[in-house]
């Protein structure tokens, strides 16, 4: 996002992304300061957002498109109720206030890290070892500083 300028960015979203290195509190700012559009995708984390405990698939897409600047999202479909479904949902979509976002993101908070996509020892580790590599190695792999900062984005 930094080296080009791009229209529009694909972002991993969900309710539960404000519990582990954010893209809501670090990517869309920045791309809302740009003037870049947003598609949301992983709204349902592969489904484990949805059913017994967790949210519906209503809550879930509503959470993502009452974020600031996310226009559309991207939902994988199995079956074709699933795509009326989610039809249904869009149709009947309206933004969703701030104390519900807010209630949403704490009942995801016991299970934040079901719902994120790299586990978490993963990111430490990878952190960790960036900061004690030499900056000839990053230079090297052609990212300079600017991988540090990346990471934080994941």
């Amino acid at each position: 996002m930094r080296r080009f300028d791009f229209d529009t960015l694909l972002v991993a979203l969900n309710a539960a992304d404000v519990h582990r290195l954010s893209f809501i509190r670090e990517v869309l700012p920045e791309a809302s300061r740009r003037g870049m559009g947003l598609i949301g995708m992983k709204v349902y984390s592969q489904g484990h957002l949805l059913g017994e405990g967790g949210l519906s698939a209503a809550d879930a897409m509503g959470y993502v498109l009452s974020l600031q600047g996310v226009s559309t999202v991207i939902i994988g479909c199995q079956t074709p109720a699933e795509v009326e479904d989610n039809v249904r949902i869009v149709r009947q979509f309206v933004p969703f206030e701030r104390s519900r976002m807010l209630g949403l993101e704490a009942r995801t908070l016991s299970n934040a890290e079901k719902f994120t996509y790299l586990p978490m020892q993963l990111i430490l580790v990878f952190r960790k070892t960036l900061a004690n590599s030499h900056n000839e190695n990053r230079e090297m792999l052609g990212y300079k500083s600017d991988l540090h900062r990346q990471i934080h984005l994941l």
